[in-house]
């Protein structure tokens, strides 16, 4: 992914992934591999606390 500049640094992600979401008092995402697959699982969220993030509504519609 860094090389076809996907993403700026490596491994910087999942370290800014974990630090907003302490700031936004939430669960800290869990990361796991499945096969070839790294998933990263985040919490349940509900549609009136995506709107207080400021979240736009394609946003909200891919966390829910």
């Amino acid at each position: 992914m860094y090389y076809v500049r996907y993403i700026e640094k490596l491994g910087t992600g999942t370290l800014d992934m974990v630090r907003l979401c302490e700031q936004a008092k939430l669960a800290a995402p869990v990361f796991s591999q499945i096969g070839s697959e790294f998933v990263v699982s985040l919490g349940r969220f509900n549609r009136q606390r995506l709107e207080a993030m400021g979240l736009n509504a394609r946003q909200i519609e891919i966390m829910i």
